[in-house]
């Protein structure tokens, strides 16, 4: 029976490794270390099917997806490896401003941390390009041309001509993710926004703050995260009789509140994503659950939240969108993920307020991302959201990576928006997060990946309304030097490389999620560029288009962001590095290894040159750093006594033994670092700096003022 065992164990092994939980699903528990998410991911990288990774057109892999959120938390974790709240960075923030006041008091007018800033954009929406990621819209109870928008990294921004522009009174809140919105019906000075990122939960949350001032001002009301908790608001509601009650969706449950927001008390503690009032009768409201590995739940309360059942659930779906028809309020749908592809398991209707569900449909694949809907996959555990028309209730709009609509109920579906403009079907930027309706009107808005997009024609043309929003994702930049009106690049997240010209206007040069870039300042039209894991360009016609040029066998094989860098004193000599460090002397026409002093597994992190000994490189992780002396002939470690958090590493101008190391942490009074000795000796210098992560340095040779 030898054959039985061999099917046995096989089966079994299966069986245990579905089991095992997804990274999806550990991103959002607040439980799960860095460690076990990153250990999920690349198990199930290994057992995915070939087809899964080709699949996608867009691009939009796990392994990007993945990528983003691992490259902003791998340095920023507490000491003991577990996630930070958002309110150690406010606390922080707070801190620091109270001590920029008392010095003020006690020393005059200037600040010490004053400088003159200037805003260089994108103001404008860049040609080609997106203006960045919205999480949530709402607008004012009695004048609609009044609309918020929340931004996962960007904070909560403003409009009061319906979208023609844009302003924010968040700044100050460091970048703290909105996920949330709601404004009181009776009195539209009090609003409300859920912190963090609801979809990727890639920057950081302190609960729910509140202000009584139409936005001038916020303040922390009792529902808020200890240092340790690392939690999301998801949605919030107001009930309208009685606008000092309140319902929030969490990652840790829903929370009501009866005194506007002082006081809260837990009435679940499943991970919840929506709630949704019934439009006649608030003692009705309904809210889904999140499971990535099934079991995603619709709950509804009949008494105004306080009491909550399950009405339905499903085990091979993980996560589900609402919707209420207005002018059917029997009428309740629900758009469910999978929760083994995250494309689309089904839509189901329920006509008695949610007592019994049907399905409508499930195909065709109305979460993937061909136009044709027959993606094997998708991306619902990210984007996915679902409205119905206020005067058709029948009429249906889904939220996945395009935009589809029904106009039966659900049991057909037509593309009506596309991520790419080289179809027929109009254009809107991909990856949806949010849609609703303007009130009083048809005009149906969603926020995506890209900013956000109004259509007045139920989706047969688009408007992109992003113009003014400036909440672009910046990974990296560069400058033309010696020029008074430079041309400057910026990578983005997923809204590639951006170019501003001298006169100030702004284009996406190159798609994806844009990385390291450079301009050849002897050149200007010659420029760089990169996306994720390395793949380097190079353009001779200042970006209108590009050619690749990273070494043989190397792109996709480095660190989500590559470290490139092109030489201060000579733009033929250009430098990139994997685990192998390589040196162009030709504008990267051709490369040569200067050796590999990583470990196999390692990529690198950050790079330097000194800019008076081409001889001289550092190269690094987190927790390891090499320097050598002879342009890579032989490397030595430097790391020393360094945390092991290393973020970026600089070179003094004009002598190559002194260097400067950065540490992204939230260890207190382990910021900066600096050696004179070419690194075999460190010295402590963050006396004055606040317990944040530092994320980067650099030097100024004319004055030898040091930036982090």
């Amino acid at each position: 029976m030898a054959w039985y065992r061999v099917v046995l164990l096989l089966t079994c092994g299966m069986v245990l490794s579905a089991q095992q939980p997804q990274w999806h699903q550990l991103l959002r528990d607040p439980n799960a270390r860095y460690q076990d998410i990153e250990q999920a991911f690349e198990r199930q990288r290994t057992e995915r099917r070939p087809a899964e990774d080709t699949e996608r057109e867009e691009g939009e892999e796990d392994g990007v997806h993945f990528g983003r959120w691992a490259d902003f938390w791998q340095l920023r974790l507490m000491p003991d490896g577990s996630f930070p709240s958002g309110e150690i960075l406010w606390q922080e923030l707070s801190a620091k401003i109270a001590q920029q006041r008392q010095r003020k008091q006690q020393k005059g007018a200037r600040l010490q941390s004053s400088a003159n800033f200037t805003h260089l954009g994108p103001t404008s929406i860049p040609t080609n390009g997106g203006a960045g990621r919205i999480n949530c819209i709402a607008f004012h109870p009695t004048s609609s041309n009044v609309v918020f928008v929340g931004a996962p990294s960007g904070g909560l921004w403003k409009s009061t001509d319906g979208g023609s522009s844009w302003s924010s009174s968040t700044d100050t809140l460091a970048t703290l993710g909105v996920s949330a919105i709601a404004i009181d019906p009776s009195n539209p000075q009090v609003i409300y926004i859920g912190t963090g990122d609801r979809d990727a939960r890639d920057t950081y949350g302190v609960g729910i703050l509140k202000s009584t001032d139409g936005g001038a001002t916020w303040n922390a009301t009792g529902l808020n995260w200890t240092t340790s908790q690392n939690r999301v608001v998801c949605d919030i509601v107001i009930f309208p009789g009685n606008t000092s009650t309140l319902l929030a969706a969490t990652s840790n449950g829903i929370w009501r509140s009866t005194d506007g927001g002082q006081t809260w008390s837990q009435r679940t503690t499943s991970y919840t994503m929506e709630l949704r009032l019934h439009p006649t009768n608030p003692a009705i409201v309904f809210a889904s659950t999140y499971s990535q590995s099934g079991g995603a739940a619709i709950l509804r309360s009949l008494d105004g939240g306080v009491s909550w059942s399950s009405v339905w659930s499903n085990t091979s779906v993980n996560r589900i969108a609402l919707a209420v028809a207005l002018t059917a309020p029997r009428r309740v749908y629900a758009l469910c993920s999978s929760s083994s592809t995250s494309g689309f398991y089904g839509l189901y209707l329920s006509l008695d307020t949610g007592s019994t569900w049907s399905q409508q449909s499930a195909t065709p694949n109305i979460l993937g991302s061909n136009t044709s809907g027959t993606s094997t996959g998708g991306q619902g555990w990210y984007d996915l959201c679902l409205a119905v028309h206020p005067q058709d209730s029948l009429m249906l709009f889904a939220g996945g990576i395009n935009i589809w609509r029904s106009d039966n109920a659900g049991q057909g579906w037509t593309i009506v928006s596309y991520w790419s403009s080289s179809q027929t079907i109009p254009y809107v930027h991909a990856d949806q997060h949010t849609m609703l309706f303007r009130p009083g009107t048809t005009e149906l808005w969603v926020g995506n990946d890209g900013g956000v997009f109004r259509t007045t024609n139920a989706g047969s043309s688009w408007q992109d309304l992003s113009s003014g929003l400036a909440i672009l994702q910046v990974y990296r930049m560069s400058h033309q030097r010696g020029s008074s009106a430079p041309v400057i690049l910026a990578g983005t997240q997923d809204n590639g490389t951006n170019r501003r010209t001298g006169s100030g206007s702004w284009a996406q040069v190159y798609g994806g999620d844009g990385m390291e870039n450079a301009i050849d300042w002897v050149t200007p039209s010659t420029m760089y560029c990169s996306i994720y894991y390395g793949s380097f360009y190079r353009s001779t016609n200042s970006g209108s288009s590009w050619s690749a040029i990273a070494p043989s066998n190397e792109s996709g094989n480095g660190a989500w962001v590559t470290p490139f860098l092109m030489h201060p004193s000579d733009p033929q000599l250009l430098y990139v590095a994997y685990r192998t460090v390589y040196r162009s002397t030709n504008r990267g026409s051709n490369w040569t290894s200067l050796g590999a002093p990583l470990a196999t597994n390692a990529r690198a992190q950050y790079l330097a040159v000194a800019p008076s000994n081409t001889d001289v490189i550092v190269v690094g992780t987190s927790s390891t750093m090499f320097r050598t002396t002879d342009g890579g002939s032989s490397w030595t470690s430097i790391a020393g006594s360094l945390p092991a958090s290393v973020s970026n590493v600089a070179i003094d101008p004009s002598n190559p033994a002194v260097l400067w190391a950065t540490c992204s942490n939230w260890a207190s009074g382990q910021k900066v670092f600096r050696s004179t000795d070419g690194g075999s000796t460190w010295t402590n210098v963050s006396s004055g700096l606040p317990n944040v992560p530092v994320n980067c340095i650099a030097l100024d040779p004319r004055n030898g003022n040091v930036y982090v």
